[in-house]
């Protein structure tokens, strides 16, 4: 698109036209007349009269600092019937059946101290002991059912208890071996029906357990090691336990232990010294966050960033993609992973991963889960 050079020029007034150094060649420059109209009509309204669409007037309004068209409260004369509908069905459907705006409708109800609608939620915003009991010995599913509400309820509120899924309290399925001997001859559809388990069940023992998937690492969970989850943010845990943050992740929601937020960032007068000298991704780096909180920081002190340093490759850069895993490779480099993954997949480089997949499986395994291979 051909434009020109953006400007910051405002308009002499609410109502002048638009200036000639604002925005695109193919911006719509507005009149006084069209200018005129903004506030005056509905959205939609002058959409139709000036033939642009509602989203570009309300923009354009919204710069101008014009206040959108509002019926005044005085206008509609409320009706004990009127009354009566609002908090039965949402405002929307309301102010469809009266004929009026949906600000109108929530303000009345608002004032009224008439709940919204809802009224299953209404019902569970004091929980039972009957009720809090079935969280955790049931799917959330067939809790929200039993007690006629939403399943995103019923799961927040499990979450907020700390009360484990379902899941956890499922005794765990002991391995015969025919069972394991039925693995080399069934799929796992065949195998699950046949033993009255999961198919999930028996996916999950055929890679984690007997390894069929060739360099898979499996992580074995201590009870020191299961007290962490819930307690740190899952990449924190990650690095105190020596394992991807996925498998954290997978672990905690299996437990239905909810997530823990960043932790907050303690800014110091060296680093804060630090901002502006070098790029927020190397600071990001070197201070163990984002580079969107040393950017947030950055902005509150009003410093100005530092471009990205364009990094140059070399063959001995080169040479160690596919060695180690991209994320691996890049904190050598000082690099984010998907910058190595790029450069790899420009290379044609398999990844650590595709590697080990064509590796032949040798019949035991290291005392890290990770089958072994020539």
């Amino acid at each position: 698109m051909d434009r020109k050079t953006v400007g910051t020029a405002e308009p002499a007034d609410a109502l002048a036209p638009t200036p000639d150094d604002v925005g695109s060649t193919q911006r719509h420059h507005w009149t006084t007349e069209q200018v005129a109209l903004l506030g005056t009509l509905s959205d939609p309204e002058v959409a139709a009269l000036v033939g642009l669409s509602v989203p570009t007037v309300f923009k354009e309004r919204w710069r101008r600092r014009i206040p959108a068209l509002r019926v005044p409260d005085e206008a509609i004369a409320w009706t004990d019937e009127m009354i009566a509908v609002l908090g039965t069905a949402s405002d929307a459907r309301v102010a469809e059946a009266l004929g009026i705006g949906v600000g109108a409708v929530f303000a009345k109800r608002s004032m009224s101290a008439i709940p919204s609608f809802g009224p299953r939620l209404r019902r569970y915003r004091e929980w039972t002991t009957d009720a809090l009991d079935l969280l955790g010995k049931f799917p959330d599913a067939v809790v929200a059912e039993k007690l006629g509400i939403g399943v995103t309820l019923a799961r927040r509120k499990r979450i907020t208890m700390k009360i484990p899924s379902f899941r956890a309290h499922r005794p765990a399925i002991t391995w015969t071996a025919e069972m394991v001997a039925d693995l080399e001859t069934m799929n796992d559809e065949a195998h699950a029906a046949k033993y009255g388990i999961s198919p999930k069940s028996v996916l999950e023992y055929r890679v984690l357990e007997v390894k069929k998937r060739k360099g898979r690492k499996v992580y074995v969970w201590t009870e020191a090691d299961l007290a962490l989850l819930g307690t740190l943010p899952d990449h924190e845990v990650a690095a105190k336990l020596g394992c991807s943050k996925a498998t954290v992740r997978v672990k905690r929601t299996e437990l239905g232990l909810p997530a823990v937020g960043p932790t907050p960032i303690v800014w110091t007068a060296e680093m804060d010294a630090k901002l502006g000298t070098v790029s927020d991704s190397e600071l990001g780096r070197e201070f163990g966050c984002s580079h969107g909180a040393v950017r947030l920081r950055r902005l509150a002190l009003e410093i100005a960033p530092i471009p990205e340093r364009k990094f140059e490759w070399t063959a001995e850069h080169d040479m160690l993609l596919g060695t180690a895993s991209d994320a691996e490779i890049g904190k050598q480099l000082g690099l984010a992973a998907p910058t190595v993954c790029k450069r790899r997949t420009k290379l044609g480089i398999a990844s650590v991963t595709e590697r080990t997949w064509i590796v032949h499986e040798k019949p035991g395994a290291d005392e890290h889960g990770v089958a072994g291979g020539t």
